[in-house]
């Protein structure tokens, strides 16, 4: 599978990497890590495949560029599966901030590292900044409700978008 890497972002920490593929299949999915190979461990995981499937076709560094395949028309199908996923994902983040507590939503975990310029600290936050970050606000909430009851058993890689 073609996987597209951007490193020397400014995403979840600063000077991250993020692991990218235009699969249908997988639209929408990414993989953020401290380095191109926890980056593509985390698309990997979050695709379900292991990372030896994963050949990177491109990489580009630093914020706000683009790949090839950004500046190419999206396809009508494209259009619609992305219109489709961002309908899921707001259904599904709206449903989950609706069943949290406003003690879960407004809770600041203290293992989770962001960049200092980030304001999005807590499970509210998450939601209003990028509803698209279902993964996120899930494992936050899930943490938030195991800090208030005991340990958490989170899976998954730092940054896996699953």
């Amino acid at each position: 599978m073609r996987a597209y890497v951007e490193s020397q972002t400014n995403i979840f920490v600063d000077d991250a990497t993020v692991a990218w593929t235009f699969e249908p299949v997988h639209w929408g999915l990414a993989g953020q890590g401290t380095d191109e190979p926890s980056a593509l461990a985390a698309l990997a995981y979050a695709i379900g495949r292991p990372v030896s499937d994963l050949t990177v076709v491109e990489r580009i560094h630093g914020d706000e560029n683009a790949f090839a395949r950004d500046r190419e028309p999206a396809r009508p199908d494209e259009v619609a599966l992305t219109l489709e996923l961002l309908a899921i994902a707001r259904r599904e983040t709206v449903a989950l901030v609706r069943s949290a507590t406003d003690a879960e939503l407004d809770r600041r975990d203290p293992d989770r590292p962001l960049p200092g310029w980030a304001r999005w600290h807590t499970a509210r936050r998450l939601a209003w900044h990028e509803p698209a970050e279902l993964g996120v606000l899930r494992r936050l909430l899930a943490r938030a409700r195991a800090a208030a009851t005991g340990p958490a058993a989170v899976a998954g890689p730092a940054g896996s978008a699953r």
